[in-house]
Parts: structure tokens; sequence; C-alpha cells
């Protein structure tokens, strides 16, 4: 009787839950089968051997420790804008090729032309400068963004308004971001009129 019961149940199965059913297995291949395929970015230059700046924006660039040709693969499903400038010596400074957010395989290309090679780009102390300087700025943007998003839960003022500090405590906490704020803009000063002095002894 059991067995009997249990097929006529078999046999009962509503098309409906046979549809559903096919769903979800569907659902499973695609789920497992979505993982999309690695993305590669090249950056090559005739002649190679060229040093590689890049950064997500013409005024971010940072040195890296490859030379031309130069790859890089990740499993990603997109690349993020970004820009590149290559320099070597003997040959004029590269122009600084910029692309947006790119679906698939990216390569930049660079055919460098003879000439002088800028003696600012190829100075090992002014690259090590402007990273500090670039790393300052970004320190600077990240501290005012976080002070703004949360001044109006927190009750906590602006610099340079103290009548919006709404309590004591606020009003002592508001003081000390505003040190902390001041400290790291006359961080970056500092560092503007460094970077400032080398270029200046650079070009002369």
């Amino acid at each position: 009787m059991k067995k009997r019961y249990f097929d006529d149940r078999i046999l009962n199965i509503s098309p409906l839950n046979i549809f559903v059913f096919l769903l979800f297995l569907l659902f499973l291949c695609t789920a497992c089968g979505s993982t999309p395929p690695p993305l590669t970015a090249r950056v090559t230059s005739n002649p190679s051997g060229a040093k590689i700046f890049g950064g997500k924006d013409r005024y971010s660039l940072k040195l890296y420790e490859s030379v031309t040709p130069w790859q890089v693969t990740k499993n990603t499903e997109h690349w993020n804008p970004w820009c590149f400038k290559i320099i070597k010596e003997g040959y004029a400074d590269s122009e600084i090729k910029c692309s947006g957010r790119k679906y698939g395989d990216k390569h930049e290309h660079f055919n460098l032309v003879p000439g002088q090679a800028s003696r600012i780009t190829l100075n090992p102390e002014y690259e090590r400068i402007e990273e500090q300087l670039q790393e300052a700025r970004y320190e600077l943007r990240q501290f005012k963004n976080q002070r703004n998003s949360s001044a109006v839960a927190s009750g906590i003022g602006v610099l340079s308004n103290p009548s919006s500090y709404n309590s004591s405590a606020n009003m002592a906490r508001g003081f000390e971001l505003d040190r902390q704020q001041r400290e790291i803009e006359r961080k970056v000063e500092r560092l503007e009129r460094k970077l400032n002095y080398t270029k200046q002894y650079l070009e002369n």
C-alpha cells in the first residue's frame, strides 16, 4: 500500500511544479557559469623600456615599478577610468592618455619621439615629493568628507563657524577637528612649496 501511494503521488505531480523545478535548475546552471573571464590591460611603447605612470586622473599619476611592455590580468567585469603616461631617456615625454570605464581588455600604445625627456619627471626626489603631496591631498579630502558627512548627525560644527557647535562637548570636539584639519592643510602647503622649489631648481 505504501508503494502504491508513493507511485500515485509521482503520477499526480502538476505541470506547474515541473515548470518551477526546471526554472530552478536553469537558475543554478546560470549562477555556476556567471563568473566573468579575466580581463587584461596592457601598456606598450615604441621603443620599449619606458617608465610608466598611472592614476585615476591626469593629476594623480604615480610611477609604476615596471616598464613597457607591461601587462596585468584581473578577474573583474570592467576596468575603471584610468590614465597613463610614459617617459624614456632620449625621448620626449609622451602625452597623457585617459580612458573611461571599459568592459573588456584594454590596450594603450605610445609612439615616442626622440627628444629631451623632462628633468622633472625623471628625477626621483621630485617623484617622491609629488607622491607625498598627492597622499596629503587625498588625506585632506577624506578628512573633510568624513567630517561633513557626520556633522549633521552628531551636531558637531564646521570650521570657522563656532556658532554651529550646539553643546560644550561638541564645541570641544569641533575645535579638535579644526586643529586636525589645519594640521593636514599645513602639511599640504609645505609639500606644495617644497615641490615648487624642487621644480624651479631642476628647470634652471
